[in-house]
């Protein structure tokens, strides 16, 4: 996160912060305010993407996503099929009913409590199929 230092006279706020004439302050934020300058250009660590991946198949194809271990809290799986059409199971094919999407359609979940769901199972029952798979911190 990178850190400012406010070189004014002045007290500047910046979000919930009264910044200090003088003071130094790692933010949130990257911030283009007078008066405000930036000291420390340490690179913006936040990033709640935990997986990003597109699985192709044909018809009866079978893909696992498995959920990142570091997936520990409530985090955000979100599916979008660009191509065709797929069955997406949890955990297991033996977990019925699944969630069934085609060419176009969107779903997302969210999961409470981090590590309910260790993978999930991608069946496809078009030729071509396209699944863009993403999961994410929701409370990082």
């Amino acid at each position: 996160m990178p850190t400012y230092k406010n070189n004014t006279s002045e007290p500047i706020k910046v979000d919930i912060f009264n910044i200090a004439a003088g003071e130094s302050k790692e933010l949130n934020f990257y911030h283009n305010i007078a008066g405000l300058d930036k000291t420390l250009d340490t690179p913006f660590t936040y990033n709640p993407v935990l997986l990003h991946s597109v699985e192709t198949g044909d018809t009866d194809d079978v893909d696992t996503v498995d959920i990142p271990s570091s997936a520990t809290e409530d985090y955000e799986i979100q599916v979008n099929v660009l191509a065709g059409s797929c069955k997406l199971y949890f955990n297991s094919l033996d977990n019925t009913p699944p969630v069934e999407l085609s060419d176009g359609f969107s779903w997302k979940r969210t999961i409470r409590g981090g590590r309910r769901v260790d993978c999930l199972k991608i069946k496809y029952t078009s030729d071509s199929s396209e699944v863009d798979v993403r999961i994410e911190k929701i409370n990082p």
